[in-house]
């Protein structure tokens, strides 16, 4: 809404005010007293006016241009890890696709992520496959031209009693750095065994196989170097398995 408007609005209402009564006299303003009550009409137009959010005057158009720029900005790629071409995540501040600069991955372990006393999360391996199969009921197959790569993690309650995992609750976001070359985001599955989503309790002395799947091109044929990269909480972790 323009200010002029408001002004108007507001001249319009003070004036029928005054012109009104029981045939007195009108009050003869003064341009000072005009002027507050413009103002205070105006505002109050403004406070309880939804359909402009705040603000009294309106904005030029270059005027915009430099508050939006002056306002940080949020991003899709705001949680993203940026790697270099070795598949390591440099140290310092990093430089993401849009141009914004991203913290630098932490060095960690699953084991430090995501274990607890007595609770030991470790790394079982990894495999390349064109389907995965679980229980004999889940089947999953990767899209044409690509390949599965599969990380295996072992949950281990070396404790005498019961623990409960909650690994959803932590909201990991996965990825990967296969020999270096090639990146791929994890799957979203709603298998039992996605590492990412598990929510169980091992029994004392029990070990559960947890996994993790990736889709990278089929021209990779086998696994020289791995590096998974995990967001938590908005901080990111490098684990060279």
């Amino acid at each position: 809404m323009k200010r002029t408007g408001m002004r108007l609005t507001a001249v319009a209402a003070v004036t029928a005010l005054l012109l009104g009564g029981c045939g007195e006299q009108p009050y003869s303003l003064t341009e000072d007293e005009e002027g507050v009550i413009v103002d205070y009409s105006a505002h109050a137009v403004a406070k309880f006016n939804t359909s402009q959010p705040e603000g009294l005057a309106n904005v030029s158009h270059d005027e915009q241009e430099t508050e939006s720029t002056d306002e940080p900005q949020e991003t899709e790629t705001e949680n993203r890890i940026t790697l270099d071409a070795s598949g390591n995540a440099s140290a310092g501040e990093q430089i993401a696709e849009d141009g914004t600069e991203q913290a630098a991955a932490e060095s960690s372990t699953l084991d430090e992520l995501f274990g607890e006393e007595n609770l030991t999360i470790a790394y079982a391996g990894a495999e390349i496959a064109a389907d995965y199969m679980e229980g004999g009921y889940y089947s999953l197959d990767a899209e044409k031209g690509k390949v599965f790569v599969i990380v295996s993690i072992d949950i281990t309650n070396s404790g005498t009693d019961e623990i409960a995992i909650d690994n959803f609750a932590k909201t990991p976001k996965f990825s990967v750095m296969v020999n270096g070359q090639e990146k791929a985001d994890e799957e979203n599955t709603i298998l039992p065994s996605d590492f990412a989503l598990y929510q169980e309790t091992i029994p004392a002395g029990a070990t559960e196989n947890t996994v993790l799947l990736f889709q990278v091109p089929d021209s990779v044929t086998s696994i020289e170097s791995l590096d998974l990269y995990v967001n938590i909480s908005g901080t990111n972790y490098q684990i060279t398995l």
